[in-house]
């Protein structure tokens, strides 16, 4: 069975659902085709979803504050993602290293939490592109990054999944800068 959150009276707590099944693949892939340069892949398909209506009901009594369908997905699970990386490091000078890299990252779309209604929030599927930059010396390093480069605006949770405030959202970070300097010892 699968845990499910109800609330009741503003109070969490699980319970025990239906029956469900998460089927799926991912291949993943990490080389360095030559030297300083390393590239890593993978992709997942996930099909998630109830193998059974949730909740059964008791007697003759069904008491839940959640409903679902044989076949409906399971909560956050997209049924695509994947990410590709590339970082490529060289010589600047003998004892001066730079590097170089960026990752491009996708979720698929997922819906959110069984609810009484049936009605559930939606989120979209979205891509994220992330860069980085750095010079190496001795022990030293100093690091440079943009996280999602194109600044994207997607709600990740909340909505119909907050509870009392339906107009809320978590959203993905917006575009981030970064910069940091490391000492190895």
């Amino acid at each position: 069975d699968i845990q499910l959150q109800q609330i009741l009276n503003n109070f969490a707590y699980r319970i025990n659902g239906s029956q469900a099944r998460s089927r799926g693949v991912e291949l993943s892939v990490d080389t360095t085709p030559f030297t300083g340069a390393r590239i890593g892949m993978w992709v997942a398909y996930n099909d998630a979803e109830l193998t059974e209506d949730l909740p059964l009901p008791t007697g003759g009594v069904n008491t839940s504050t959640v409903r679902g369908l044989d076949g409906d997905r399971l909560p956050n699970s997209s049924r695509i993602s994947g990410s590709f990386s590339y970082e490529q490091q060289f010589r600047i000078t003998g004892g001066v290293a730079a590097f170089l890299g960026g990752s491009l990252s996708y979720r698929g779309d997922r819906v959110g939490s069984f609810k009484p209604n049936r009605v559930r929030q939606n989120y979209p599927g979205y891509a994220q592109t992330d860069v980085r930059g750095g010079v190496m010396y001795d022990s030293w390093a100093l690091n440079m990054f943009v996280n999602n480069v194109t600044d994207k605006r997607v709600h990740l949770a909340g909505g119909l999944d907050s509870g009392t405030l339906p107009t809320v959202f978590t959203d993905l970070q917006p575009r981030t800068f970064g910069v940091s300097l490391e000492k190895s010892f």
